[in-house]
């Protein structure tokens, strides 16, 4: 997930040997973390559902066969100190520096909550939001080996980077740059890179 506004690109990392998911935030202008390897109170059911701002919001949820999340976690990306949780709290839209959703009681709560503070603003009632001040998060598109788009993708970096991508990759345009994250297979096992470049091919990282 990349926060243009703050030229940093969001990574989660699930290590499926140990069943451990860490996140990283990588500063793409400067070619360093920001901070990395954080890790959550849940170890493997957490996943980042989305942005609000600086505010990183991840979703807790039971298992597979549940993935509906169950508790929220808002964490500032700039400090990954987490600012506030919500238990039994559904997300269904992310907008405006609000969080649209509902409360899982005996019968579902709507809820608006402030995405900075965490503060419930409206409960069991819809309100007309105001204009965003600060962009909306931006995801990758992810290709599987045997799609098009990504022979596309393992043609470029054989030819100019001299590697060759396995099982898939991503590809975002954001903030005039191009991020490629890929996969590649090492004498230790599988290993995951990033290459961040302009659109003229230069690298940055």
């Amino acid at each position: 997930m990349a926060l243009p506004h703050k030229e940093l690109v969001i990574l989660e990392i699930r290590h499926e040997e140990n069943r451990e998911v860490t996140f990283s935030a990588y500063q793409y202008k400067r070619g360093a973390f920001l901070w990395e390897d954080l890790r959550l109170e849940e170890a493997w059911w957490v996943s980042l559902a989305g942005s609000s701002g600086n505010m990183l919001l991840f979703g807790v949820y039971d298992d597979m066969q549940n993935p509906g999340f169950k508790t929220i976690i808002a964490v500032d990306a700039l400090t990954r100190e987490e600012r506030w949780r919500k238990e039994d709290f559904v997300i269904q839209l992310i907008r405006n520096g609000v969080i649209e959703g509902y409360f899982q009681d005996q019968e579902p709560r709507p809820a608006v909550i402030h995405a900075v503070t965490g503060n419930i603003l409206h409960e069991n009632a819809e309100i007309e939001m105001q204009a965003d001040k600060i962009s909306d998060p931006v995801r990758p598109f992810q290709y599987m080996e045997g799609n098009s788009y990504f022979e596309t993708i393992k043609k470029f970096l054989e030819q100019n980077c001299d590697v060759t991508p396995v099982k898939g990759a991503e590809y975002l345009e954001a903030n005039e740059l191009v991020f490629i994250s890929y996969y590649v297979m090492e004498k230790t096992g599988l290993a995951n890179y990033l290459l961040v470049m302009h659109p003229d091919g230069e690298l940055l990282a």
